[in-house]
């Protein structure tokens, strides 16, 4: 009973704890940097920028300091301190605390942001979500910026539909629609036939919709509606929505209810978007106006 007791308490007590503040992360992630050069002893510094292909990296030498540059072809790796507060934001992530984990990995990426070629495959996965969380709950132009810094990264092509979704619909949601279309159709021209995402046939046509092209909305929407499989696909909701508010307003009943019925089938849940809200429910049934015979 004892030992319960305590087991309960400890996870009370680590539930409770406080977090790590700003002034604690900066602290940590102000420590000394590792630079790692190939055939060569590692150094101790600080990198102080890329400048034309060469990193410029600040270490201590004879009571003062020099900065040095190295040809990137020279570097095997670049090791920043700071691990501890990428724990503490993925903890704070896990607990709910989203504004706490957001403050923490923004100033990891004001750290590691412009050394992205450095990072590992991992690190990289961890500055996407700081993307997407930023997009979603903090700074949405500081997303995207770093979803576009990113895009120029990552070689990993799971990771980068990752990061090319979260810059589509950046520039959809942001006043940035001068170039949308242009990307759209760019990623639909470039994503596999029956590739796990849809979220670039819902930009055109949601484009379209928006410019009351009903027709062409829907046709865009169904794409991806019938190139689906039983595997999940991200945006497939949005897809079926739009088709739906499509047929809603080309007066297409027999349509939308088929669609509606496939997406009750299939478990997909109406999309949080603002301008698909009112075709969420089905429109009610006209009142039998027919006098019943005598």
């Amino acid at each position: 009973m004892r030992t319960l007791i305590a087991i309960c308490l400890f996870a009370l007590a680590a539930a409770t704890a406080p977090g790590m503040t700003l002034e604690q992360a900066q602290a940590s992630l102000n420590e000394p940097q590792g630079l790692v050069l190939k055939g060569r002893r590692p150094l101790s510094g600080k990198a102080m920028g890329v400048i034309e292909n060469q990193l410029v990296f600040r270490s201590a030498r004879a009571g003062g300091s020099l900065d040095y540059r190295y040809n990137l072809d020279e570097i095997e790796r670049l090791q920043f301190p700071g691990n501890d507060v990428a724990y503490a934001a993925q903890q704070a992530l896990r607990a709910g605390n989203s504004e706490e984990a957001l403050m923490l990995m923004k100033a990891m990426f004001e750290q590691r942001g412009g050394y992205l070629q450095f990072l590992t495959p991992g690190e990289l996965e961890f500055f996407y979500q700081y993307a997407e969380l930023e997009f979603q709950e903090g700074d949405a132009y500081a997303g995207l910026g770093a979803g576009l810094a990113l895009q120029e990264i990552v070689e990993d092509p799971r990771l980068l539909r990752k990061v090319d979704d979260l810059v589509l619909l950046g520039h959809y949601k942001l006043p940035l629609k001068k170039n949308t279309r242009e990307l759209a159709e760019k990623w639909i021209t470039e994503a596999e036939p029956y590739g796990p995402s849809a979220l670039g046939f819902y930009v055109v046509g949601q484009l379209e919709f928006d410019a009351e092209e009903y027709q062409a909305a829907l046709w865009q929407a169904l794409e991806p509606v019938t190139l689906s499989s039983q595997f999940p696909m991200d945006y497939l909701n949005y897809c079926y929505a739009l088709a739906i508010a499509s047929c809603r307003e080309l007066e297409l009943p027999a349509e939308e209810a088929k669609l509606r019925a496939e997406m009750a089938e299939r478990s997909l849940t109406w999309p949080d978007i603002e301008v698909l809200a009112a075709y969420e429910q089905p429109l009610p049934e006209p009142l039998n106006t027919e006098p019943e015979p005598s």
